[in-house]
This record gives C-alpha cells, sequence and structure tokens, in this order.
C-alpha cells in the first residue's frame, strides 16, 4: 500500500524523468510523446529549451509545421535536427550532434499540453591511457621558451661543473 502511494505521488509530482546519458563529442536523439491533434500537421507549433532557474536557450522551434532554426541560440546552431516523420505518430525526435559537457541539463518540450522534460548528462570524453596528452609545438609561448631555455642552461652549467671536477681530480701533480 506505501508502495503504490509512493509510484502515484511520484508519478503526479513528475519525479520519474527520463533521462539520457552520452559522452563528450558523441550524438544523443532526445524524444518526446505527445498525443496528436486532429488537425494538420502544417498547424502544429512546438517549442523546446534548454531550461535552468536563470535562462532558456531555444533548441527547437516549429512554427505552423515548419521548424524555424533562426530561433535556435547559437550554442544549438546547426546541430539539431528532428525526424519529420515520425511527427504524425505523435512523437518528436531531436538528435543532438558534437555534445559539449555544457549542453548537460533540463530540456522542456511545450506541444499544448503539460510541459514535458527530459534530463541530459554528457560525460567529458575520456583520454586514452596509452596515449599521451601531446602538446604541439606551434603553440608555445614565451614561458615555454623561457622554462626549456632554463632547463638547457642548467644541463649546461651541470655539464661544465662535471667537466671541471673531472679535470681536478685527473689532472698531474
Amino acid at each position: 500500500m506505501i508502495l503504490l502511494l509512493l509510484t502515484l505521488t511520484c508519478c503526479v509530482c513528475g519525479t520519474f524523468e527520463t533521462s539520457y546519458e552520452a559522452e563528450e563529442n558523441e550524438d544523443v536523439t532526445l524524444e518526446w510523446t505527445f498525443t496528436p491533434a486532429d488537425r494538420s500537421l502544417d498547424a502544429l507549433n512546438i517549442d523546446c529549451a534548454k531550461v535552468t532557474n536563470q535562462k532558456h536557450w531555444v533548441l527547437f522551434r516549429l512554427a505552423d509545421g515548419v521548424q524555424v532554426p533562426e530561433s535556435q541560440d547559437a550554442q544549438f546552431a546547426g546541430r539539431v535536427h528532428f525526424d519529420k516523420d515520425v511527427l504524425g505518430e505523435g512523437r518528436l525526435r531531436l538528435n543532438v550532434t558534437s555534445l559539449r559537457v555544457e549542453d548537460s541539463g533540463d530540456y522542456l518540450c511545450e506541444y499544448g499540453e503539460v510541459p514535458d522534460v527530459r534530463r541530459l548528462t554528457v560525460r567529458a570524453a575520456r583520454r586514452s591511457e596509452t596515449e599521451p596528452e601531446r602538446r604541439s609545438t606551434e603553440s608555445w609561448g614565451w614561458k615555454d621558451f623561457i622554462s626549456n631555455l632554463g632547463m638547457i642552461s642548467g644541463l649546461v652549467a651541470l655539464l661544465i661543473a662535471l667537466c671541471l671536477n673531472i679535470y681536478a681530480c685527473w689532472r698531474p701533480i
């Protein structure tokens, strides 16, 4: 009885949410389901955004059945594609490509009903343990140059001191 009450409370309060996990630079397909109206898809209006307490970033907008890419926030421009074929079935599929860690968060879509939230977690890409991090010599700055010059100077001084020490020990008396 308590388990049933807890389950109903969670469903009513919306604590059960659909979550997606992916790694940086991967793609993910977020999906929402809605009740298709009797009207034509040409009159369909859908708004989807990444939401935080401070801001809403437009992820996707469909106005009168036509995607409005110029309404997307710059962080999503060119990275969000939708599957128009499944709209008539009452499904919205958004493929977000080239994921970034900052894409993590809650995504809300509205289609004339109660807004529905999806949570996306993007993990940083793992580096291969066998592949060391390499720095290009083209990106060396003055600090790197001075540091390397200091190390080389120290090695030269050490080599001279060693040679002088060997000479002092082996010279005839």
